[in-house]
């Protein structure tokens, strides 16, 4: 990466890349499972090399003010030129970032905007961007992404994503629990029988294969699941800001603004500009995770489409 002599960037954290030889992530990331994906945080490098408890105690930096809008006093233009950089090389076949990186991406672009077409949007990116890498060549296994089509991104299909947004606000945040309600129960972890026998192969084949646990887990890797989540809570409206949201999606098409602290609560809602001509918005997006758990309202929102990945592990 040579975003530090190019680009001014102080060096790169990387988070979560892969199992050591591939394989299901028991914290999730089914989309890291073959090697090809790694997280880059926004967050910039310290002047110094973490140490190991350093590594264990820091938390990333959330870019956002507030649901739909990048906080300016955290990203700077050298976010975007970092970013900008990651999908410059050929190897890289998408950036996955939260939509309203995505907007601001657009935002500071200026004319070249080839890049932007490998940027996609994708829920909870909001303190790091997502680099998903090309297959290497000779890799028959391996089934890579569709090229970008030519859009940019940045006018229907990021519309449709806030529109997105705007929903899935309005049915998670602030929602009371029910009364004597019982917390949702939690997914089982996955254990190595769940696995086909081929994968103890694999895993056992650098020595000092896992160790398990008589229940079919390994213990390491359920201490790694306990820890602390890399980034902070992602931002909700507070209730004014909220109800003025329901106010505003409430209202027929083609009908005025209810108020003006209406429209601060969608901040970011509309299409940057410049604008795409292009309508091809949902169908060339493709997430990073599969099997990403996506709340209600974004899953099936009543007018838009939400885009799936076309690649499948191997």
């Amino acid at each position: 990466m040579r975003a530090p002599s190019l680009d001014g960037w102080p060096g790169l954290l990387v988070g979560d890349m892969a199992q050591p030889r591939g394989g299901p992530m028991i914290t999730g990331h089914s989309s890291h499972q073959i090697g090809l994906d790694a997280d880059v945080w926004l967050t910039p490098m310290p002047n110094h090399i973490l140490n190991p408890q350093e590594r264990e105690d820091v938390t990333a930096t959330s870019m956002l003010k507030d649901p739909f809008t990048v906080d300016p006093s955290v990203w700077t233009p050298l976010h975007t030129k970092l970013i900008k950089r990651a999908a410059s090389y050929p190897q890289v076949s998408r950036i996955f970032v939260h939509p309203a990186i995505k907007k601001v991406l657009c935002q500071q672009a200026g004319k070249d905007r080839a890049w932007l077409g490998k940027v996609r949007p994708w829920w909870g990116h909001y303190y790091h961007f997502h680099i998903r890498l090309k297959c290497p060549p000779g890799m028959t296994d391996c089934e890579d992404q569709k090229p970008p089509n030519g859009d940019d991104g940045c006018g229907t299909e990021l519309a449709n994503w806030f529109t997105m947004l705007r929903k899935a606000e309005i049915a998670t945040a602030g929602r009371p629990a029910a009364p004597g309600a019982k917390p949702a129960p939690k997914k089982p972890p996955l254990v190595l029988g769940d696995l086909p026998k081929e994968c103890m192969t694999v895993l056992n084949s650098g020595g000092g294969g896992p160790v398990i646990a008589p229940d079919g887990t390994v213990p390491a890797a359920l201490n790694a699941a306990a820890g602390k989540d890399a980034g902070p809570p992602e931002p909700h409206l507070d209730p004014q800001a909220l109800a003025a949201l329901k106010a505003q999606m409430s209202k027929k098409p083609g009908s005025k603004s209810a108020t003006p602290a209406a429209a601060s609560a969608s901040a970011g809602t509309s299409a940057p500009t410049p604008a795409s001509t292009s309508t091809a918005a949902a169908a060339s997006t493709v997430g990073p995770d599969s099997t990403q758990s996506i709340p209600s309202a974004q899953a099936s929102p009543e007018s838009d489409t939400v885009p799936l990945p076309d690649r499948k592990p191997h």
